[in-house]
């Protein structure tokens, strides 16, 4: 007598699987998968957000030199008048010394203001 194929069958099936196991484990799958998709979500925004805030610190930057150059000009400027204006003080001063010189001299030629008794 032939062994029947149903009793072949059954040894050929797998082991007697847990539906509630096989639900948990699923889930807990789908889970990681989620929590994945938001960490790559998450770091992408990151990664965004860093590049936007790079540019606006670059663009800061040269603000910040724009800045500094027009001041250090200023400074120059001003350096320069405040040489022009002390220059011209002291030429004022010089002038009117050398007036009070001219008027001490036009005095002295023109004799004293009363005659001498």
């Amino acid at each position: 007598d032939t062994p029947s194929t149903r009793h072949d069958a059954t040894k050929m099936l797998p082991p007697k699987i847990d539906a509630t196991l096989t639900v948990a484990h699923a889930r807990t799958i789908k889970e990681h998968r989620d929590a994945h998709h938001r960490a790559s979500q998450d770091h992408r925004l990151a990664q965004e957000r860093c590049e936007a805030l790079e540019e606006e610190n670059k663009e800061l930057r040269a603000a910040d030199v724009r800045r500094e150059r027009a001041l250090q000009d200023a400074l120059k400027l001003l350096s320069v008048a405040t040489r022009g204006k002390q220059e011209a003080q002291r030429e004022a001063t010089r002038h009117k010394r050398e007036m009070r010189r001219a008027a001490t001299r036009r005095m002295i030629a023109r004799g004293p203001a009363l005659p001498s008794a």
